[in-house]
């Protein structure tokens, strides 16, 4: 059975959170049925009040795919990969989706592949 988590990504920050971490100012949580990722920030303030803390809902959440690209780097939803066998000619590069037509994790536009030719170049948020 695979290992069920979940990372997000913060935009102001500019930093990858991962739900099986701990954080000071991030948390995962459902909300109406959903999971979801916040921050907790605190605001400016103003002249009369004093900054306030503001929980902050986080817009991307990538699931893991439970399995691991050829340098042993966990691969979630939205990572841009490449891949290819050195007896075939060519290599391939897409982004890891979820397709909930055929009910699986699919490379660009393929669910065939070897956990082992996989290499993680990068994600849809940071490169």
């Amino acid at each position: 059975m695979r290992e069920i988590k979940f990372r997000a990504y913060d935009k102001e920050a500019g930093e990858m959170i991962y739900s099986d971490q701990q954080y000071d100012n991030y948390f995962f949580e459902f909300k109406d049925g959903k999971l979801c990722a916040f921050a907790i920030r605190e605001d400016q303030g103003t002249i009369h009040e004093p900054p306030q803390q503001v929980v902050e809902e986080l817009d991307s959440l990538d699931e893991y795919i439970g399995h691991k690209d050829k340098n042993g780097k966990e691969i979630y939803e939205s990572d841009k990969v490449k891949w290819g066998h050195p007896n075939h000619h060519g290599k391939f590069m897409g982004t890891v989706i979820y397709d909930s037509e055929q009910g699986c994790f699919m490379l660009g536009d393929s669910y065939r592949y070897e956990h082992d030719e996989i290499e993680i170049i990068g994600n849809e948020y940071e490169s």
